[in-house]
Parts: C-alpha cells; sequence; structure tokens
C-alpha cells in the first residue's frame, strides 16, 4: 500500500482549505473535501499557537462522506486549550477502527469568550 500525506511537510499534497502553512482561525471551519481512497489507515495530527480570548477550546475532527453524501465523524482529537499538538490514527487495527471511505475532510469548532483566536493553527494527514 502506498504512503500519502496531506497537509504541512515534505512530500505533502496541500489540502484544499487548509494552506499547509499554519494559519490563524477565529471560527468554526471545515476544510475541502480530501480524496483517501489509496490509504486504509490514516494519521491525524493537528497544532496550535498560544490562544486568546478566555477559556478557550478548540476541537479538530476527521469526518468520512458516506455512499449517499453524509459526513460521519471517524475521529475526534483531544481537545487544545492551549499551545499544542494532538494526533490520533484511524481505520482497521488501530484504537479508532471505522472504515475509511474514499473522502475525508477535517472540521474543527471554537469555544470560549472574548473572541477567541487560534494562531498558528495546521492540520495533516499521513496515510497508507
Amino acid at each position: 500500500m502506498r504512503t500519502q500525506m496531506w497537509g504541512s511537510g515534505p512530500g505533502a499534497a496541500n489540502v484544499a482549505g487548509i494552506t499547509g502553512v499554519p494559519t490563524t482561525i477565529t471560527a468554526d471551519g471545515t476544510s475541502e473535501p480530501i480524496d483517501i481512497s489509496e490509504v486504509g489507515t490514516l494519521m491525524i495530527s493537528a497544532e496550535c499557537g498560544a490562544p486568546t480570548g478566555s477559556s478557550p477550546t478548540l476541537n479538530v475532527y476527521l469526518d468520512v462522506q458516506d455512499a449517499i453524501g453524509n459526513w460521519l465523524q471517524v475521529c475526534a482529537l483531544t481537545q487544545l486549550t492551549g499551545a499544542a499538538y494532538t494526533y490520533s490514527t484511524v481505520g482497521p487495527g488501530t484504537g479508532s477502527p471505522y472504515p475509511l471511505t474514499a473522502i475525508a475532510r477535517f472540521r474543527w469548532d471554537i469555544g470560549g469568550t472574548g473572541s477567541p483566536t487560534f494562531p498558528g493553527f495546521a492540520v495533516a494527514l499521513a496515510g497508507r
């Protein structure tokens, strides 16, 4: 099976809607759909710099699309509340043994008060 990477880093393909370069986020969002049809297992990662606002929270998810177009959550990363990095794996033989479909996307939501901002936000996938 071929190894493929999306996001930032050497040999990685950019994720549409995610530049591959850390960016600042201030609102909930999603990436564009990502073709993961050639992989069976994924490592998902996210990082951010020190957030602003009061009690800021950042949740990052990986969703896959079913055959009729619905998005299904297959991975929720550990919630970020400060400058941090987190990762998880999904697919057969992992702690999240959900089957992967051909299309995935990142989704994130921000919580807190005082206009939370997360600088240095970046996400990546590595699959094989």
